[in-house]
């Protein structure tokens, strides 16, 4: 049961990305990344000894659906240079999404 509402990963990745990036309105989240009508997930300083990616490898591991990211996390261990921040690239944000479509999260 702890891990069903421990974490979630790329639900509230993509939509806090993808509004923080275009300034929309965020899209809406789907019930399956809900436990009792909130989102749930995973702040990612919780990992701030890995990067990104490897903090949405384990957020996954554990069950998780969703993940919040913190300013300057670097992105991945083949892209320690990328930081994770409020504005990123397209780029940053697409290998995202890709890492998360891999874990089974939406994106």
């Amino acid at each position: 049961m702890k891990h069903l509402t421990v974490l979630k990963c790329a639900a509230v990745l993509a939509a806090t990305l993808f509004t923080n990036h275009t300034q929309a309105a965020p899209p809406s989240i789907g019930p399956e990344y809900r436990v009792g009508g909130f989102v749930l997930g995973c702040q990612a300083y919780m990992f701030h000894r890995f990067t990104a990616f490897e903090a949405m490898e384990k957020t996954a591991a554990a069950g998780g659906k969703t993940i919040e990211f913190y300013p300057g996390q670097s992105l991945s261990p083949d892209d320690k240079a990328t930081k994770v921040v409020p504005t990123p690239t397209d780029d940053t944000i697409e290998k995202l999404k890709a890492k998360a479509k891999q874990h089974g999260c939406s994106s």
